[in-house]
């Protein structure tokens, strides 16, 4: 057979193929070893224009060529049999005659070996698996690659599956504007002047979003590009978000309105259509999940749907098989599941027209409030972090569970959830202080703009993301309901309302915000003087506690001691350990007699306890109280034990505090008359460690005063030893390499300098491009679904990687020149 007749059975294949390589390779090698490769992904995700390529690649070096089968006109529903999946084979090849069936199929593909394509089996996956299983039985040289919305399971027939996934943040922008300029549209942020260019890095800006918005799906990708020729970018991301059904549609004078893929929302339509009604009303509700879950969360989340659990779980797998649940992996690499936005909105959809919305709202956030409150009952104990990781890693479920009781008008729950995970103590071992108190003021605003009872009808949050460091509240907070104060309902609201507003306070206080702090804890003081109440145990904790870390006032102790009075009850068994922390540490920060005695006793509760985090705390503590009756060896001894404990645990905010100790330590242990300059450096180095690690924590020490005394204590005195050039050397050799500051301060050894590779992971290059695009850090974490965190700690490691020392040096020349030598 000619080059002409082989690839006059293919469709053209002259468009942009974006970040498919690696995928591409890897069906031709499976097909080069096994008969069957089944590409499997959602709809939009480009099985079909991947399959397209491959076949287009492999034509030549097949003796029959290749051909693609669409089987998307069939019948489903069980309407098509092997018969039609033959006469579609037979047709596409050029072997289709009268007596068109397996034998002519056989005869024929024996006589010219071949690729078949057989594209679109999901809705006649049953006579697509017969037909495939007697082809592959009577030709043992046939390849097939078939795609599908979920495997053809013939593990018997040698099948393997390839899970396409949406396209990275990065190639969905390439493949955006590589749309986008097909179509005609000029984008500065297409040109090779983009990392220059101004208005070319507002455009990637919008790029980013809009790509993300449109879950990095190919197909939409292309109908959206479309409207570029009349539409702006910015008005382009509104209209997506508004009403993405009415707007990634197919603009073409010639597209079939019908089509399959002539709208987004045809998509969804059509998988639909596919799934079990089990399968669907599964999917409803599971749209209430704005995040990764696991299999055990959405089980139980849908049993109030009225299905038993093994019926819920074989929908959970079958929406799964369909891919129209997604996989990827957890912070602990655990297997979690999720809906893609726009599968996720059509189920919203689907779940409010039945009416159902209030239920699943319920269901999903009486599962996260429960998980709270056995936090608080069992982080206590020897599984201490593991129990709040473990809270961690379901920040965001609990912070829409909020948000789901405020929309159903259940404040009084929204209080418990918001009380019950500070009282867990998650969020400081494993970070998101921020996102716990912008939580906590949306419930506080709630309580003075009452929202009715049922929410919005597409199952959205009431409000937007995290806050920043210092952020204020967006309402306020105190006076009675005549002077537009909180709408309380009665002395138990009262009382959990104050706890909520005591709450935010004290956490609010922990990241150096001292007088948004106090106005929380005066209005939690009026609601219990309009209410006639005496002051509750968390408002006597977050006033003693606030006024020990900002101000270092004596007034803390009294209050604390009598919270660990009021909290001394099995239940509040973890209340009572943090009310004596606090109790300790006040003590410790004002150097008073009884410090040294109150920290030994504070670790002989946290021992008591064996929970990792509390006995580190204890050390703390107990180092703290040492360097002020400068009982320095002391010190020394329980600081590193504290190290040792928090690095063990990664405990990042403990770890902040033990450095700023350390260098305290070593400050204080200079010889006045012989200073050693050695280690005046070291503590140096040691305070900018501390300082760069409280930066990407959000603290301000200047709000911290008995901390901000320490720190101005170690760089005077470092100061006075080091002349100015050393010194900023020094810091500035700190603030940079903060991730090695640990091993220095247990060892005494400054760590050694690492040379630069010039090489950068995958990951990496997809962070490098977002800088080199403008983006902040935050904008990066939103667009690949990372942390700040963890967006800082990528870049860090990059620029060290491609040695430089400032962001601004990161250009696309640099990334060019790195890339270059990753490929050689």
């Amino acid at each position: 057979m000619s080059e002409n007749d082989r690839s006059a059975r293919l469709p053209l294949d002259y468009g942009p193929l974006v970040g498919r390589v690696a995928e591409q390779q890897r069906v031709v090698t499976l097909l080069e070893r096994n008969p069957l490769v089944t590409l499997t992904g959602t709809g939009g995700v480009g099985k079909t224009r991947l399959a397209v390529r491959i076949a287009n690649s492999m034509a030549g070096s097949m003796p029959g060529g290749a051909c693609v089968v669409e089987l998307a006109g069939l019948p489903p529903l069980g309407n098509t049999t092997v018969q039609q999946i033959y006469a579609a084979i037979g047709r596409a090849t050029g072997s289709f005659n009268q007596q068109s069936g397996l034998d002519v199929l056989v005869d024929y593909l024996n006589e010219h070996r071949s690729l078949l394509v057989l594209d679109n089996c999901e809705h006649v996956a049953a006579p697509v698996r017969t037909a495939v299983t007697a082809l592959l039985a009577g030709v043992p040289g046939l390849r097939i690659l078939a795609t599908s919305r979920q495997p053809l399971h013939l593990h018997e027939a040698g099948e393997q599956v390839v899970d396409l996934a949406p396209l990275s943040t990065t190639d969905a922008i390439e493949a955006f504007l590589a749309y986008a300029s097909a179509g005609g549209a000029r984008l500065a942020a297409a040109g090779t002047r983009a990392a220059t260019d101004p208005q070319a890095r507002v455009q990637l800006r919008q790029i980013t979003t809009l790509v993300e918005a449109l879950d990095r799906l190919p197909l939409a990708l292309r109908l959206a590009s479309a409207w570029l020729a009349t539409t702006s970018l910015a008005e382009l991301i509104h209209a997506v978000t508004a009403d993405r059904w009415h707007t990634v549609v197919d603009l073409r004078p010639e597209a079939e309105p019908d089509g399959r893929h002539s709208a987004l929302r045809r998509v969804d339509d059509w998988s639909w259509s596919l799934c079990t009604p089990a399968e669907q009303q599964v999917w409803q509700w599971i749209s209430v999940f704005r995040n990764p879950a696991t299999q055990h969360e959405l089980v139980a989340v849908c049993a109030g749907t009225g299905l038993d659990r093994p019926a819920i779980a074989r929908a959970v797998a079958g929406l799964r098989d369909k891919r129209i649940l997604s996989a990827g992996a957890g912070r602990n690499g655990a297997p979690r599941l999720f809906l893609l936005e726009t599968e996720r909105q059509y189920g919203a959809e689907k779940l409010a027209a039945a009416g159902l919305l209030p239920a699943a709202r319920a269901a999903h956030s009486g599962y996260y409030a429960s998980l709270t409150t056995a936090a608080v009952a069992d982080w206590m104990g020897p599984e201490e972090v593991e129990v709040l990781h473990g809270v961690h890693a379901q920040l965001d479920h609990i912070a829409n569970a909020v948000d789901y009781r405020i929309a159903g008008g259940e404040l009084v729950g929204a209080c418990t959830i918001v009380c019950d995970l500070t009282r867990s103590r998650s969020p400081f071992l494993c970070g998101g202080l921020s996102d716990v108190r912008d939580i906590a003021d949306r419930v506080i605003r709630a309580f003075h703009h009452p929202t009715p009872a049922g929410g919005r009808a597409s199952g959205e949050p009431v409000s937007g993301g995290p806050a920043s460091g210092g952020r204020a509240s967006g309402g306020p907070v105190s006076g009675g309901p005549a002077s537009g104060g909180p709408a309380v309902g009665g002395p138990q609201e009262a009382v959990l309302l104050a706890a909520t507003m005591a709450t935010d306070g004290w956490v609010t206080v922990t990241q150096g915000f001292p007088d948004r702090a106090f106005e929380l804890i005066a209005a939690s003081h009026e609601l219990h003087e309009q209410w006639q109440l005496e002051p509750t145990p968390p408002l006597l904790f977050a006033e003693g506690g606030a006024l020990a870390l900002a101000y270092g006032d004596p007034a803390a102790v009294p209050l604390l001691d009598a919270a660990r009075t009021a909290f001394d009850a099995p239940e509040t068994a973890g209340d009572h350990q943090m009310a004596t922390m606090m109790w300790a540490m006040a003590q410790g920060f004002d150097a008073a007699p009884g410090a040294e005695a109150a920290a030994a006793e504070y670790l002989r509760v946290a021992q008591r306890s064996r929970a990792p985090w509390n006995v580190s705390w204890a050390h703390w503590v107990g180092a703290l109280a040492a360097l002020g009756h400068e009982h320095l060896a002391d010190a020394r001894d329980r600081c590193r034990q504290a190290l040792l404990l928090q690095d063990g645990i990664g405990d990042l905010w403990g770890l902040t505090w033990s450095l700023l100790l350390a260098a305290a330590i070593v400050t204080e242990s200079l010889d006045p008359d012989r200073p050693d300059q050695r280690q005046a450096q070291r503590a140096a180095w040691l305070a900018a460690a501390a300082e760069e690690r409280r930066r990407l924590i959000g603290v301000r020490i200047a709000g911290l005063r008995p901390l901000a005394r320490l720190h101005e204590r170690v760089m005077t005195r470092a100061g006075e030893v080091l002349d100015p050039r050393t010194l900023e050397r020094q810091l500035d050799d700190g603030r940079r390499r903060h991730h090695h500051a640990v091993e220095y301060a247990l060892d005494d050894r400054r760590p050694a300098r690492q040379h630069p590779t010039g090489t950068l992971t995958r990951r990496q290059q997809e962070v490098a491009r977002l800088m080199v695009g403008g983006l902040t850090y935050a904008q990066i974490a939103d667009a690949l679904h990372l942390s700040e965190r963890t967006v800082e700690g990528y870049a860090a490691d990059l620029l060290h990687r491609l040695g430089l020392d400032k962001r601004t040096k990161l250009t696309q020349g640099v990334l060019d020149e790195a890339s270059t030598r990753s490929s050689g």
